[in-house]
């Protein structure tokens, strides 16, 4: 039997088949807290490995206001996993983007406002 590099024979699935399907926030300005919740799905057709959701808050300008991460296990074909995490938020937070990483990713550097 021949396997075509297109399925990569026994090989486990990527991480850009997990996709963050949904997610939501909320901004507690009062504790200087943000609470991230969502959902990750893998849409490939193998297993991947365990992974890490970050979510990073950004000012208006995309500085860096905050980050955390949360693992999550390996998935099968269709799985979905569900994610919270709290982001200490070091001030004004206008948006949130979330990733997901291979488990122990450095961090983002911070960047200086505009």
């Amino acid at each position: 039997m021949a396997t075509g590099c297109l399925f990569g024979g026994g090989a486990p699935g990527t991480l850009d088949q997990l996709v963050v399907t949904q997610y939501r926030y909320n901004i507690d300005e009062a504790h200087d807290l943000a609470r991230v919740f969502g959902r990750v799905q893998n849409t490939g057709e193998k297993r991947v490995p365990a992974a890490e959701v970050v979510a990073s808050l950004q000012s208006r300008s995309g500085a860096l206001k905050g980050e955390n991460r949360v693992p999550i296990p390996s998935l099968g074909a269709g799985e979905t996993h569900d994610f919270s995490l709290d982001i200490t938020m070091h001030g004004k937070a206008t948006k949130v983007e979330i990733r997901v990483v291979p488990v122990g990713e450095a961090m983002s550097e911070p960047k200086e406002e505009s």
